[in-house]
């Protein structure tokens, strides 16, 4: 992910900056359909740059829901 939309409060509250968009990204997952779910989350692995690696959420059954096989991955 790219242009952090909080990028000019990181230098001075980095912890709390991190956890509200690592928050935001999670409701996101969850709301779509099929729900995903965070698996990792690298805050500015990179200058300017977040990571993260988002799966298909596994059903009560322990499989994945279906649609939602693989990994997908941004950067």
């Amino acid at each position: 992910m790219r242009a952090c939309p909080f990028r000019d409060l990181v230098d001075d509250h980095r912890e709390l900056v991190c956890a509200v968009h690592r928050g935001l990204l999670e409701g996101m997952l969850r709301g779509l359909k099929p729900p995903l779910a965070l698996a990792e989350f690298e805050p500015l692995a990179e200058r300017g740059v977040c990571r993260l690696v988002a799966r298909g959420r596994k059903s009560s059954a322990g499989a994945q829901d279906p649609g939602t096989r693989g990994r997908y991955k941004r950067r």
